[in-house]
Protein backbone atom coordinates (compact mmCIF):
# COMPACT_ATOMS: atom_id res chain seq x y z
CA UNK A 1 0.00 0.00 0.00
CA UNK A 2 2.73 2.68 0.83
CA UNK A 3 4.07 2.23 -2.60
CA UNK A 4 1.23 3.09 -3.88
CA UNK A 5 -0.11 5.53 -1.99
CA UNK A 6 3.85 7.22 -2.14
CA UNK A 7 3.80 7.32 -5.73
CA UNK A 8 -0.17 8.84 -6.71
CA UNK A 9 0.99 11.19 -3.06
CA UNK A 10 3.73 12.87 -5.75
CA UNK A 11 1.76 12.92 -8.58
CA UNK A 12 -1.51 14.13 -6.77
CA UNK A 13 -0.02 15.95 -3.72
CA UNK A 14 -2.21 16.44 -0.99
CA UNK A 15 -5.51 14.80 -3.32
CA UNK A 16 -4.20 11.19 -2.41
CA UNK A 17 -6.98 11.44 0.17
CA UNK A 18 -10.06 11.35 -2.03
CA UNK A 19 -8.68 8.47 -3.59
CA UNK A 20 -11.23 5.39 -2.84
CA UNK A 21 -10.78 1.51 -3.59
CA UNK A 22 -12.99 -0.84 -5.24
CA UNK A 23 -13.96 -1.98 -1.71
CA UNK A 24 -15.11 2.07 -0.89
CA UNK A 25 -12.39 2.60 1.53
CA UNK A 26 -9.78 5.08 1.55
CA UNK A 27 -6.81 3.13 2.34
CA UNK A 28 -3.90 6.24 1.12
CA UNK A 29 -6.14 8.70 3.38
CA UNK A 30 -5.15 7.07 6.80
CA UNK A 31 -1.65 6.04 5.32
CA UNK A 32 -1.29 9.95 4.42
CA UNK A 33 -1.88 10.12 8.43
CA UNK A 34 0.52 7.77 9.42
CA UNK A 35 3.07 9.22 6.70
CA UNK A 36 2.51 12.89 7.52
CA UNK A 37 2.63 12.03 11.57
CA UNK A 38 5.96 9.70 11.14
CA UNK A 39 7.62 12.41 9.02
CA UNK A 40 6.93 15.03 11.35
CA UNK A 41 8.70 13.17 14.33
CA UNK A 42 12.27 14.35 12.72
CA UNK A 43 11.70 18.37 12.71
CA UNK A 44 10.05 18.05 16.63
CA UNK A 45 13.24 16.52 17.65
CA UNK A 46 15.14 18.33 15.70
CA UNK A 47 13.06 21.97 17.69
CA UNK A 48 12.83 19.73 21.17
CA UNK A 49 16.60 19.79 21.13
CA UNK A 50 17.28 23.22 19.93
CA UNK A 51 14.82 24.56 22.74
CA UNK A 52 16.21 22.55 25.65
CA UNK A 53 19.79 24.04 25.00
CA UNK A 54 18.45 27.45 24.76
CA UNK A 55 16.73 26.98 28.21
CA UNK A 56 19.69 25.56 29.39
CA UNK A 57 22.09 28.01 28.48
CA UNK A 58 20.16 30.43 30.01
CA UNK A 59 19.98 28.81 33.10
CA UNK A 60 23.77 27.65 33.07
CA UNK A 61 24.68 31.13 32.41
CA UNK A 62 22.46 32.29 35.62
CA UNK A 63 24.37 29.82 37.89
CA UNK A 64 27.88 31.26 36.14
CA UNK A 65 27.11 34.19 37.75
CA UNK A 66 26.10 33.45 40.65
CA UNK A 67 29.30 31.12 41.41
CA UNK A 68 31.04 35.29 41.85
CA UNK A 69 33.69 34.34 39.87
CA UNK A 70 36.73 37.27 40.04
CA UNK A 71 37.22 38.13 36.65
CA UNK A 72 34.97 38.12 33.48
CA UNK A 73 37.00 35.50 32.17
CA UNK A 74 36.53 32.86 34.83
CA UNK A 75 32.55 33.51 34.89
CA UNK A 76 32.49 33.03 30.67
CA UNK A 77 34.77 29.83 30.74
CA UNK A 78 32.67 28.67 33.21
CA UNK A 79 29.48 29.59 31.60
CA UNK A 80 31.64 27.55 28.16
CA UNK A 81 32.25 24.49 29.91
CA UNK A 82 28.92 24.19 31.35
CA UNK A 83 27.09 24.50 28.06
CA UNK A 84 29.50 22.65 26.37
CA UNK A 85 29.01 19.54 28.51
CA UNK A 86 24.83 19.34 28.29
CA UNK A 87 24.53 20.10 25.08
CA UNK A 88 26.59 17.55 24.15
CA UNK A 89 25.23 15.31 26.38
CA UNK A 90 21.64 16.39 25.08
CA UNK A 91 22.25 15.70 21.67
CA UNK A 92 24.18 12.48 21.98
CA UNK A 93 20.89 11.24 24.10
CA UNK A 94 18.92 11.81 21.52
CA UNK A 95 21.14 10.15 18.93
CA UNK A 96 20.78 7.17 20.72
Amino acid sequence: MHCYCLSQFYLNSINVINIVFPDGKEYCNDWLKKYTLSNSFVYLVAIGITLINIIVKTILRAISRFESPKTKTEEIFSSLVKMFIVSFVNTVRNIF
